[in-house]
């Protein structure tokens, strides 16, 4: 704008000062360079406007595409547990626990099992008179340490 402002003190120089014709194309310059600027400022914020629906439509597009994504997900996992539930006949408690074998549930559970005696050092103490009952006759019950305790 400040080098529209110097042409026109360029013109400006050339027409005698203070005439009607003077101040006329001055203010014609100077709403014709605020037009231009209105006229660009427009440009940009519809150029913006479009940048961000280009961009709000991609995301639509991607989250479109990921969400049939999970469906045809989920359809396959519901086939697939169908077909093994028929072939175990049904029986729900099978099929859980072989997803669960199958999964490796039990093997992280061990993990954390690990990790959660990890460090501990248990104190186990076993009461025994030497012998372990007489199960071979019948004459005796298997819990002799029990028996000591009670007879005291």
């Amino acid at each position: 704008m400040d080098y529209v402002f110097s042409i026109l003190t360029e013109m400006s120089s050339l027409i005698p000062p203070g005439t009607v014709f003077n101040k006329q194309k001055v203010a014609e310059a100077v709403l014709y360079e605020k037009e231009k600027i209105k006229e660009a400022q427009r440009a940009t914020a519809s150029a913006t406007l479009f940048a961000q629906q280009q961009s709000a439509d991609r995301e639509l597009y991607t989250k479109q595409r990921e969400a049939e994504g999970l469906m045809a997900l989920a359809e396959a996992q519901g086939f697939y547990v169908r077909i093994l539930l028929d072939a175990v006949g049904g029986n729900y408690a099978a099929l859980r626990d072989y997803m669960m074998i199958n999964g490796g549930m039990f093997q992280e559970l061990a993990k954390i099992n690990d990790g959660a005696v990890q460090g501990l050092q248990p104190k186990i103490s076993i009461w025994s008179n030497g012998s372990m009952g007489d199960f071979a006759d019948g004459s005796r019950s298997g819990n002799t340490a029990m028996n000591e305790v009670s007879g005291v």
